[in-house]
């Protein structure tokens, strides 16, 4: 493995320790598109599209949308994990 790609991996893995230390419960919206480089928009599309990340929701009766990235699922999905070993 090439020394650019063990320090990516590197980086990316103290981000994510960084982001878990910081929010051991739910991720903002805002946190996961400065670490992606998207908008906030694009990762709460991806939230009502495919809901892989969290939950997108409208309660009856309000007009805004209310979006919850729980620590623990988004880890496991980010890393691919299903349970641990």
């Amino acid at each position: 493995m090439s020394d650019a790609i063990r320090n990516f991996l590197q980086q990316d893995t103290e981000m994510l320790e960084k982001i878990i230390q910081e929010y051991p419960k739910q991720i903002p919206v805002k946190i996961i598109a400065e670490w992606w480089g998207c908008t906030q928009d694009a990762v709460r599309a991806s939230l009502e599209q495919s809901g892989m990340l969290g939950i997108g929701y409208r309660q009856p009766g309000k007009l805004n949308r209310g979006f919850v990235v729980p620590t623990g699922h988004f880890v496991r999905w980010y890393l691919c994990m299903q349970t641990i070993s």
